[in-house]
């Protein structure tokens, strides 16, 4: 069990105890576990809570610890990322990329599609979007591939490839990839809309 008790923040009366509505997992090459939340409003006994979105990150060896000495739930080691000081009011995807050692975070509502930087501890590269953002991953050269689902016209679907030479290397300064950047396309039902 992943808990946030450890992370030494605070929103108001209660406990942080636990995760508030977790919708995406990664783990990194050495074994560090990152979790995005939605976060939302809890009951407890002092009255409804309300916890912010968040990214948050466990560290490997804190795991391998915490199961070493029998003890069932793990601590976050550090909250990355936090509405509405960072921009994942309702994070719904990740994807770690090794090419530029970081990780990226898409943001529903905004369609965003951010790369949190693991060496500079921010985001210096966003790919704008649409609102029905769904999906993000990497291949091994650092191209990056966004789903984009505009219900209820099914063939809206479509996942934009984003060329690793346009997306660039780790830089400090941000960054920011116009959406129709992308160099390829594959769309619901057309087969002649395949990725370059």
């Amino acid at each position: 069990n992943f808990t946030t008790d450890a992370d030494q923040r605070f929103f108001g009366p209660g406990s942080m105890s636990d995760l508030v509505t977790p919708v995406a997992v990664r783990v990194d090459a050495v074994g560090n576990v990152y979790v995005a939340e939605w976060g939302g409003t809890v009951t407890q006994t002092a009255g409804e809570v309300t916890f912010p979105a968040r990214l948050l990150r466990y560290d490997a060896q804190a795991i391998t610890q915490a199961l070493s000495a029998g003890q069932q739930t793990v601590s976050a080691s550090r909250v990355l990322l936090q509405a509405p000081t960072d921009p994942i009011d309702a994070p719904n995807a990740l994807a770690i990329d090794p090419v530029r050692n970081g990780l990226w975070i898409q943001n529903n509502p905004t369609g965003k599609t951010h790369f949190y930087d693991f060496a500079l501890q921010r985001i210096t590269k966003t790919i704008e979007g649409t609102a029905n953002a769904r999906g993000v991953d990497l291949d091994a050269a650092g191209n990056a591939f966004v789903v984009e689902a505009v219900p209820p016209i099914q063939d809206s679907d479509t996942v934009h490839r984003y060329a690793a030479s346009i997306i660039g290397p780790a830089s400090a300064s941000p960054v920011t990839i116009q959406r129709n950047s992308h160099q390829g396309v594959v769309k619901h039902g057309g087969s002649d809309n395949m990725l370059d």
